[in-house]
């Protein structure tokens, strides 16, 4: 189902609009409406890079993905995070939850090898299935067991 016209401009207002004060408290006030479908599932293209995600929803992470593109509250140390992952080979990802910091860092260096750690399991198997589906940009393989991901360009 392709986004209503009121979801298209909480987009437009998430991404655009320059006044960043009360702006999560609006998106989180108005998504259910702006959506009008009871299914929460959409597909975010991320800011770093152009990647593609799906989200549900009702999810406080994944609506910040879908409307702002990226961690609402943390883009300004994403913007650092790419600048120091330009020219890197390997890069860590300690902690990786969905895994934005790793797509940014491919985003930032499409060749480098991103092991991404992330101790709980539905995150890791989400971060993984992203890269395996082809949600992502790039191709990619996935190898390791448990909590540890390995993704290249």
């Amino acid at each position: 189902m392709p986004a209503s016209t009121f979801e298209n401009l909480l987009i437009l207002y998430a991404r655009r609009f320059p006044i960043r004060r009360g702006k999560l408290r609006v998106i989180n006030s108005l998504w259910r409406a702006a959506i009008g479908d009871p299914n929460t599932y959409r597909v975010a293209t991320l800011k770093h890079g152009g990647f593609k995600m799906p989200c549900d929803l009702g999810e406080m992470l994944q609506r910040q993905f879908y409307f702002f593109g990226t961690y609402f509250l943390e883009e300004d140390i994403l913007r650092c995070w790419e600048a120091a992952a330009k020219g890197a080979k390997v890069v860590l990802d300690v902690g990786a939850n969905a895994g934005i910091y790793s797509l940014a860092a491919l985003a930032a260096q499409p060749d480098v090898t991103v092991y991404a750690f992330e101790p709980t399991p539905r995150n890791c198997s989400s971060a993984a299935g992203k890269r395996e589906t082809k949600w992502a940009r790039s191709p990619a393989r996935a190898r390791g067991g448990g909590s540890q991901q390995e993704w290249t360009g």
